[in-house]
């Protein structure tokens, strides 16, 4: 079950759960993990013209938080510290 949901012209955008990435029209969009060994989950999506910007939170292998970051169309603009 998606946690938010985003509109964009005809297109439905939701967040997706245990991945990076988000489904389009009900259609997953996986976008590749860039950092070896950590997990990925994208709880939150936006869309902005023909931007899609996801906020990603990374784990360890033993599911605590490492982060989050903010990627744009799949490509990492920053990372935000996790808390220890």
């Amino acid at each position: 079950m998606p946690n938010e949901m985003a509109i964009s012209g005809g297109d439905v955008y939701t967040a997706a759960q245990y991945v990076c990435g988000y489904n389009k029209n009900n259609t997953p969009v996986e976008v590749k993990p860039f950092e070896a060994g950590k997990r990925f989950w994208s709880p939150s999506v936006a869309v902005f013209g023909e931007d899609v910007i996801l906020v990603t939170t990374v784990h360890a292998t033993d599911n605590s938080l490492l982060g989050s970051y903010v990627l744009v169309n799949g490509i990492p603009q920053g990372s935000i510290p996790g808390r220890r």
